[in-house]
């Protein structure tokens, strides 16, 4: 009994302290966290004729993301989804999505951007 209440305890201190996502709070230089270092789009093409003749993208090494993708939004990092990774995660509760596209255009959330400041504040 007590090692399952200890099992228990562990996987829930682990799942809360997954979801208390706070690296970003009060640090305006963090921009960027688990991102791929910035590269040049390149398309590897199987011949040379195909580089020439322009059909990089019918490369059979070129695989299209387009198309109808799963889709769910948190109202805040905390209420995220931490699993959606694993593959028996259940998504058919989510919404679809096109891509590429904006979420916001799409009828999720609302546009953040602007050129005078952030609409929150630290």
């Amino acid at each position: 009994m007590k090692k399952r209440i200890f099992v228990f305890t562990a996987m829930a201190f682990a799942l809360l302290k997954a979801q208390t996502f706070t690296e970003w709070n009060g640090k305006p230089e963090l921009f960027q966290i688990n991102r791929e270092e910035a590269h040049a789009t390149f398309l590897p093409c199987a011949d040379a004729e195909s580089v020439i003749n322009g059909k990089g993208t019918e490369s059979p090494f070129v695989h299209s993301l387009n198309g109808t993708w799963k889709f769910s939004i948190a109202d805040n990092p905390s209420k995220r989804n931490t699993a959606f990774f694993k593959n028996d995660y259940d998504v058919s509760g989510w919404s679809n999505i096109e891509v590429p596209d904006n979420w916001q255009t799409q009828g999720f959330d609302y546009p953040i951007y602007t050129n005078i400041t952030y609409p929150w504040t630290g």
